[in-house]
């Protein structure tokens, strides 16, 4: 232990009090004294002491002087010991200097009673060096314009001794000590705010305890304000200011991460900066540091990144697996703070590359920047974020960027999230790529839950299997403003495709389009065991493929689709439908704008092999296209018991058309606007068809039927083979009407009617008018709509009734809903 200020001036106030010559000390001891003195000693025994040091015993009474005995290596070096004025303490101090070996002192005295302290053995060794001085930041180093500059002694310090000399002066507080390990062992020099300038030097003098000098102490330091530069020319021994930069984008962040929290690198343009995953030299990203693009490099004033490009290039040719690409950027473990901008990226080779790869906790701002995925000769990525769990959740914001899949060999993938849930928004675009079999726009997997918004486009690219999104066991949402599309798959190309578990959500978007595929396209594609949520988009538009779909909802799926503007099937060679629903239960599909397309065939809603469940078909305007064959508003094909209720729907154009076709299902056909379309060879508003299976018995209730096309035209058909029947269970006020038109036709039967009075006549059948309906352009009834039709339908809410709506088409409640009223609802979709 070292020696203490506090005992210096113990020693000096002692030496204060040391018994004068000629006195005789008086005679303290109690009468019949027999304790034995104790004694406390300082420096303690085994202490590392300085050459000068005096030891201090200090005894708990007034000890008898002519009975001390000092012995030991250490007493032929020392002068002779004195006492107080009260016998007290005894001081022991050296001739000159204790000698360098060091030693021990054997003390041995009586109190005044005579009683034998128990003798002291004391064992010193001896500090004879000068202290040594380590600063915390090593000379010529950049250190940050608000830090202190510090500096660790290995002895204690004489504060007193301090001589600081800044230059530029006057920037600093003088200096303030602390204890480290020994007193006043560590010095920090503040700045009085911060420093200034570029550099700054400081000339420091000071003595240990003992005396000794340390060697003076001379330091310079560049002077960093939280950024790091880097330069193509730079050199990464240079500080990293302004006029000397780095050369190398990671020794940049390494240096700001080793001196802030949160910092800046600021990167010149005009360079492409080779990278290589394989030889480790790729850009790690670490928490706070925010890496910034795009600079002249000439000055740091101007930034651009259009002018003043910045590439990150892969350089790796070999190696890269699927769990662990190749890339230019690794992330991992940074959150939303840190943020990458203003850069080229470009994924190299090998087996497979990635333009970004961020695993486990990975959630930086990606912003401004253009990337590609490379050239794997397996797959390729522009951006691959991967969580092994939850609680290591990737979620990084990707935003203003434009990414590209790169060429991978088998498959490419502008962004692809495993257990990942990123912003990606307002991206100009995120193209698949040009991978040979499949391409992906954003590729969502396992638990995924982006929020995907605002992106100009998300294209599949063109791959033979081509997605805008696809997703699997995820539930992305994907919102707002943004044109998605599948691309030009060589054979199918996807705008959204989800399967097996995944619940997205889907709103807002501009258009959604199926692309072109030669085998089929498609806008929304849920493939099974999905619970998509479908609203409030603009377009969705099926696509070029030979099939194509504006939706399609594949086996056990439940969507919800609500408010779109347009759904329509697109341009399909042979077939395309608004929306397909194959085998799947509870779909409910409100509100909608829903056009058939134009193909072969054409359909505004498909909806097949539901024996399980009932779909809810409502509120939506419903047009079976423009089939070169045939059109079909609705076509309802063995289904159990679906509810298709305040729709306007119309057969569309083309040889035949349908409002609305019924097989082999039990439907609720209420409150419907149905038009029969402009078929040049058929038309029918309501065809009721059975040909195979049990016969079925749809109820058609409150519809207004009617037609326009140019040959024959029907309001209704019923239309079975031998031993069948689809005859319907309840044919109840309902409006037909057509100008030449056969109200109701049985064809098997060959019975053409076109009495309202014989349709009345069948034992289902009851309160249906002919009547001409008055239409303005919306389909809305006026005025001159006979009061049979405004108020001649069931009253749905009735007890006898109870059907599952009460309102129309627009949200408007149907009148009267009381039971004892005998007045009806308006027929068709809209109530007067």
């Amino acid at each position: 232990m070292k020696s203490t200020g506090f005992f210096k001036a113990v020693i000096a106030f002692l030496l204060a009090c040391v018994f004068i010559p000629g006195c005789a000390p008086p005679d303290n001891s109690p009468p019949n004294d027999i304790t034995a003195p104790t004694a406390q000693v300082y420096p303690l025994d085994g202490s590392e002491i300085s050459e000068t040091v005096t030891v201090v015993v200090t005894f708990d009474e007034a000890m008898d002087p002519d009975t001390l005995i000092l012995t030991g290596t250490l007493s032929d070096d020392c002068n002779t010991p004195s006492w107080n004025g009260t016998h007290e303490i005894l001081s022991i101090e050296p001739a000159t200097a204790w000698p360098p070996e060091g030693g021990n002192f054997n003390i041995e005295c009586k109190d005044l009673a005579g009683n034998s302290v128990i003798p002291i053995d004391l064992n010193y060794t001896i500090d004879n060096t000068a202290p040594n001085a380590t600063p915390l930041y090593a000379n010529n180093s950049p250190i940050p314009h608000t830090a202190g500059v510090v500096i660790h002694f290995d002895d204690e310090m004489d504060i007193d001794s301090l001589s600081v000399d800044i230059t530029p002066s006057g920037l600093d507080d003088g200096g303030n000590w602390s204890e480290t390990t020994y007193i006043n062992d560590t010095l920090t020099i503040n700045p009085n705010t911060a420093w200034s300038g570029d550099q700054i030097s400081l000339t420091i003098d000071c003595d240990d305890k003992t005396g000794h000098p340390v060697s003076q102490i001379n330091l310079s330091y560049y002077i960093l304000y939280g950024i790091v530069y880097t330069r193509g020319n730079g050199n990464d021994t240079n500080p990293g200011t302004a006029t000397l930069p780095k050369l190398t984008i990671q020794a940049a962040i390494d240096l700001a991460d080793s001196l802030y929290d949160t910092a800046e690198v600021h990167v010149a343009g005009n360079t492409i900066y080779s990278v290589s995953y394989q030889s480790g030299t790729h850009i790690t990203l670490k928490e706070g540091i925010s890496v910034y693009g795009g600079y002249n490099p000439s000055n740091w004033s101007d930034r651009n990144t259009t002018t003043y490009v910045t590439t990150i290039s892969d350089s790796s040719a070999t190696g890269g697996s699927t769990l662990s690409p190749n890339r230019a950027v690794s992330s991992g473990g940074v959150t939303v703070s840190t943020i990458l901008d203003g850069f080229t990226i470009n994924g190299g080779g090998g087996s497979c590359s990635s333009g970004i790869f961020g695993q486990n906790s990975a959630s930086p701002t990606i912003q401004n920047c253009i990337i590609d995925g490379g050239s794997g000769t397996t797959s390729s990525y522009g951006i691959y974020l991967y969580s092994t769990n939850l609680s290591l959740l990737c979620s990084p914001v990707i935003q203003n960027c434009s990414i590209n899949g790169g060429s991978g060999g088998s498959s490419s993938c502008g962004l692809y999230n495993n257990l990942a849930a990123p912003t990606v928004q307002n991206n100009t675009e995120i193209n698949g790529g040009s991978g040979s079999t499949s391409t992906y726009g954003i590729y969502n997997n396992t638990s995924s839950e982006p929020v995907i918004q605002n992106n100009t486009l998300i294209t599949g690219g063109n791959g033979g299997y081509s997605y805008g999104i696809y997703s699997t066991d995820a539930d992305p949402d994907i919102l707002s403003n943004q044109t998605i599309s599948g691309g030009s798959g060589g054979q199918h190309s996807y705008g959204i495709y989800s399967k097996t578990n995944s619940v997205p959500t889907i709103s807002g978007n501009t258009l959604i389009s199926g692309g072109g595929g030669s085998t089929d396209s498609c806008a929304v594609y849920n493939y099974s065991y999905t619970d998509p949520t479908i609203q409030n988009n603009d377009t969705i538009n099926g696509g070029s493929g030979n099939i194509s779909y504006g939706i399609y909802c594949g086996s056990y799926s439940s969507a919800q689709v609500k408010d779109n503007d347009s759904i329509n099937g697109g341009t399909g060679t042979t077939t395309s439908y608004g929306i397909y629903m194959d085998s799947s239960s509870s779909n409910l599909i409100d509100s909608n704008e829903i056009d058939g397309g134009s193909s072969g065939s054409s359909y505004g809603i498909y909806y097949s092999a539901d024996n399980s469940n009932s779909s809810i078909i409502r509120n939506n305007k419903i047009t079976g296209g423009n089939g070169s064959s045939n059109a079909y508003g609705v076509y309802i094909y063995f289904c159990s018991t679906p509810y298709v209720y305040n729709n306007v729907i119309s057969g569309g154009t083309g040889p035949n058309t349908y409002g609305l076709f019924n097989e082999h299902s039990d439907t609720r056909i209420r409150n419907n606007t149905v038009g029969s379309g402009t078929g040049t060879t058929k038309a029918s508003s309501v065809y009721l068809y059975e040909n195979s299976g049990s016969n079925s018995h749809p109820n058609v209730d409150n519809n207004i039927m009617y037609t326009s096309g140019s040959s024959v035209n029907y309001c209704m058909v019923e239309d079975y083979a031998p031993s069948r029947s689809c005859t319907p269970a309840s044919l109840l006020n309902n409006d037909f009407h057509g100008t030449g038109a056969v109200l109701y036709w049985d064809e098997y039967n060959d019975a053409a009617l076109s009495a309202i009075g014989d349709i009345n006549a069948k034992t289902f059948a009851s309160d249906n008018v002919n009547e001409n309906p008055s239409f303005d352009s919306g389909f809305y009834l006026t005025g001159s709509t006979p009061a049979s039709v405004t108020t001649g339908g069931l009253n749905g809410a009735h007890s006898t009734a109870l059907w599952n709506f009460t309102t129309d088409k627009d949200g408007d409640p149907r009148s009267p809903l009381d039971d004892t009223s005998t007045t009806g609802w308006s027929m068709g979709a809209y109530e007067y």
